[in-house]
């Protein structure tokens, strides 16, 4: 997944994160940007307590590698037992146990592990339109939230929210790659809850293919420079097509190989 953001406050917020880097400057608090060990874990467990605050009504959706930071789990139990649903997607370790009478009833967890690597950070708080969206480099783990100067930044363009909402719903409709973490501590698959079978990954792979094969059309249809001082005339015809499809060809090889 590749997000590039046109946001000047954020650009601005970025340059002065690179420039504090550069004075070892790392407990800085900027208008867009949360970074740790500064402002992320307090801005998480600060949204957090939002939804908490809405029982029922409030939503947590969280995506990463790893769930290790005491204080978060502690959170995300505190939420559970306000009738917060809690849906999370942590691909390896996870130190909260979910379904716990009286703990984390209302918290579902999933490790999702196919052909390619899950390696993004989003964080989701609330539903629909009040949802607030966040993607960072931190995974919620001590180390991470605590000790590692780590950044994230809230997603703010409509279009690219509805993109990252409809990513996390069809994560958690995977059959084919999912597993589902029990209170027992064991994981199991989740294939056959849902009518038909779902691999949330190669979903992806027509889109991309088809935004490979526009690039190279593009490049395609733009006029290249042909030295034809020794080159045959019937070899000029085939030249432009003969590039695209071995292009295509190794696009689709590189995918799969």
């Amino acid at each position: 997944m590749n997000i590039i953001t046109a946001h000047n406050g954020i650009g601005l917020d970025a340059n002065n994160f690179f420039n504090n880097l550069q004075i070892s400057k790392i407990d800085n608090a900027y208008d867009y940007l949360i970074q740790s060990p500064s402002t992320l874990r307090q801005t998480i467990l600060e949204l957090m307590d939002k939804e908490i605050q809405k029982g029922e009504e409030g939503y947590l959706r969280l995506k990463c590698n790893s769930v290790t930071d005491k204080g978060i789990i502690e959170k995300i139990s505190e939420a559970s037992q306000n009738g917060v649903k809690v849906d999370m997607v942590v691909r390896g370790i996870c130190c909260i146990l979910p379904g716990v009478e009286g703990a984390t009833e209302n918290v579902d967890v999933i490790s999702l592990v196919g052909r390619f690597l899950e390696h993004a950070r989003i964080y989701q708080f609330g539903k629909g339109d009040r949802a607030q969206i966040y993607i960072s480099s931190a995974d919620l783990m001590s180390r991470n939230t605590q000790r590692r100067v780590e950044i994230g930044t809230p997603v703010l363009d409509p279009d690219i929210r509805r993109y990252l909402l409809e990513f996390l719903d069809k994560q958690f409709k995977d059959t084919v790659n999912a597993k589902r973490l029990l209170p027992t501590g064991e994981y199991i698959n989740v294939e056959g809850e849902y009518f038909d079978s779902h691999d949330f990954q190669i979903h992806y792979v027509p889109e991309y293919l088809s935004r490979q094969i526009e690039e190279i059309v593009e490049t395609e249809e733009q006029p290249v420079p042909v030295d034809i001082t020794n080159v045959e005339p019937t070899r000029l015809e085939a030249q432009s097509s003969e590039g695209f499809f071995k292009e295509l060809w190794n696009k689709i090889k590189s995918i799969f190989s």
